[in-house]
């Protein structure tokens, strides 16, 4: 299904910035630059919330 998705959006933006006259080169990496970190972020949600440091409940109710 990502990989679905990522064809879709990655041909979508290509589409758009092709008929706005970008370079191929940026029409090519611009779908790129726009879909890699909205992945990474995602990937960072799922992986939770980070290991709290010793006595950092401590500080909290402090």
């Amino acid at each position: 299904m990502a990989v679905g998705s990522f064809a879709i959006s990655y041909g979508h933006i290509h589409t758009v910035l092709t008929a706005w006259h970008y370079d191929p080169i940026a029409a090519a990496l611009g779908p790129l630059v726009l879909d890699g970190p909205m992945t990474i972020s995602g990937f960072a949600l799922l992986t939770g919330q980070p290991e709290r440091a010793e006595g950092s409940e401590a500080m909290i109710r402090a």
